[in-house]
């Protein structure tokens, strides 16, 4: 009897060895997670900084948007307006499909003389 009262003895320190085992792991794991949430702090407290800055810059782009915007609109709404009143017509000339070259051969007229008269009706117009 007793030797198995020393067999159970020796099975339970194995047992609590294993359960102090675990505890130190925990126990260092714990200070490792520790370690890490101060590191978490700071890159959330960085994070938050960023958002603030980059919510900061998208509100000075809507505001600058929304002034380009405004702008634009009054330089139209004013076009539109000279259009209205003071262009009674627009005429649409085409832009130059053919470039025009230096080098292009040419001959010189020399004006002669007429020797027909034309009629005066002619003449006058």
């Amino acid at each position: 009897m007793l030797e198995q009262h020393s067999q159970l003895l020796r099975v339970l320190e194995s047992r609590i060895q294993l359960y102090r085992d675990f505890v130190t792991l925990c126990t260092s794991s714990i200070s490792a997670i520790r370690a890490d949430l101060d590191q978490a702090r700071a890159l959330l407290a960085r994070l938050e900084n960023d958002l603030t800055e980059a919510r900061q810059n998208l509100n000075l782009i809507a505001a600058l948007l929304a002034d380009e915007t405004k702008r634009v609109d009054d330089v139209n709404n004013r076009r539109t307006s000279v259009l209205r009143q003071f262009v009674p017509l627009i005429v649409y000339t085409r832009a130059r499909t053919l470039q025009v070259e230096a080098d292009v051969p040419s001959r010189q007229l020399v004006p002669g003389t007429w020797s027909v008269q034309f009629p005066p009706v002619c003449s006058n117009q």
